[in-house]
């Protein structure tokens, strides 16, 4: 892709941090799940690059071709500017079911592909953690959410049984099989894929696409727990608001719990693969279809 020079285009600073990419050039990820891995959005959230990894035999992620992000709605004429133009986005996989989507509309840029995977079924009531506190902290709904929580109770258990299940449940995992075949599908630039809040679905995939390029699941769930140090700033204002709101200690922190990722939830996606299935190449095999022959394409897409 060409390049403009720094002179010709301002700097984009991703406020929640810190980050300034030139436009000049793809922001360089260090091997390190940091916040070095920013590309520089200011209207969408949890935007990264999962490039710069290194692999167990010692290849690199390829920088600017795989992204994740949260919904793109927000996405501004300089967040645009950046996909196209630096990054050069060719495909968008988005994660949602249809009446996310209804909701808050995907974004669509000359010359993109939008591919539509999703991962959970379509359910008005649905307990999906992305789309229940993206939405509610968004539209400033918060009775809504404090009353969600409340009713939830065990937010964690219940997140760690969803975790669990979108690696169990068949309708998930065809949605994560048409991720795969998307990002294994022929296209000269980047793939940005997406959820609501960028954190579970995506962490998911996420886990799963590092895990298959030949990442170790260290390195995969440092990329997944990123989601803590790129959206602290609205965790911290949502809870604040539900504080303001006379939410009690446990509630505020069911908020914090459903609006983030934690650890346990990661290894819960890997324990359970490895417990149902046998281990993660078996998973990736058997269940999303990656053959030796597809991995090695994957590889040679992706690896340097």
């Amino acid at each position: 892709m060409k390049a403009t020079t720094a002179s010709q285009e301002p700097s984009i600073t991703d406020t929640s941090t810190g980050i300034t990419p030139s436009l000049s050039v793809i922001n360089m990820p260090s091997s390190a799940a940091d916040t070095t891995h920013a590309i520089g959005l200011t209207g969408v959230s949890n935007a990264r690059d999962i490039g710069g990894y290194k692999t167990i035999d010692g290849k690199t992620v390829k920088a600017g071709m795989l992204l994740r992000t949260a919904a793109l709605a927000g996405a501004n004429d300089a967040d645009k500017k950046i996909l196209t133009e630096i990054y050069n986005v060719k495909i968008i996989v988005d994660l949602r079911y249809d009446s996310e989507i209804a909701q808050s509309p995907e974004l669509t840029l000359p010359g993109v592909t939008n591919i539509h995977a999703p991962i959970l079924k379509d359910i008005s009531a649905s307990s999906s953690t992305t789309s229940t506190a993206s939405s509610s902290a968004k539209s400033d709904k918060m009775d809504t959410l404090i009353g969600y929580v409340k009713r939830i109770g065990d937010v964690d258990g219940m997140i760690n049984n969803e975790y669990s299940a979108m690696v169990t449940d068949k309708y998930s995992i065809n949605g994560y099989k048409q991720f795969f075949e998307t990002i294994l599908s022929e296209h000269d630039g980047a793939i940005l894929y997406h959820c609501s809040g960028g954190k579970d679905r995506t962490g998911i995939a996420s886990m799963l696409l590092l895990s298959a390029l030949g990442v170790d699941r260290q390195t995969a769930e440092a990329d997944y727990m990123l989601t803590k140090d790129f959206i602290k700033g609205s965790i911290d204002t949502t809870t604040a608001s539900a504080a303001a709101k006379g939410a009690d200690q446990p509630t505020q922190d069911g908020i914090e719990l459903l609006m983030s990722v934690d650890q346990k939830w990661a290894d819960t996606v890997f324990d359970t693969i490895n417990t149902k299935y046998g281990s993660m190449d078996n998973f990736l095999q058997e269940e999303l279809g990656l053959t030796p022959d597809k991995i090695d394409q994957l590889k040679g897409m992706y690896l340097q």
